[in-house]
């Protein structure tokens, strides 16, 4: 039988949740907000974007990515993917960056001062 367990396609409920955060965080931006400026709103779309060019590339879509990279012997390959993925989603669901200086920065690195 073809059964598949939560963590089958890991990589790819990964790349979802990621998708749906970068949604949620253009959406608390709002278009007419003035703590974000409408280039630096273009530039988070465009990563957006270029975030699903790799995913489709990748072929996340279906758990390509993750059956490739598991039956392979790149096993360590499908953890770092993991991995960054997992923080990607952490970081951008627990709003932990923020526009400064026109760049998003992870407000958890800040010192609070001035550089």
């Amino acid at each position: 039988m073809n059964s598949k367990s939560d963590s089958d396609y890991l990589i790819e409920k990964l790349h979802d949740f990621c998708l749906e955060a970068f949604e949620s965080a253009l959406s608390q931006a709002g278009p007419l907000s003035t703590s974000v400026s409408k280039q630096l709103r273009q530039e988070w779309q465009q990563e957006r974007g270029r975030f699903v060019l790799w995913g489709d590339g990748a072929a996340v879509r279906g758990g390509e990515l993750d059956v490739r990279l598991r039956d392979s012997k790149e096993h360590e390959l499908h953890e770092s993917v993991v991995i960054v993925l997992t923080t990607m989603a952490y970081t951008l669901s627990s709003g932990q960056f923020s526009c400064f200086q026109n760049k998003w920065i992870r407000t958890d690195h800040c010192s609070g001062g001035k550089g």
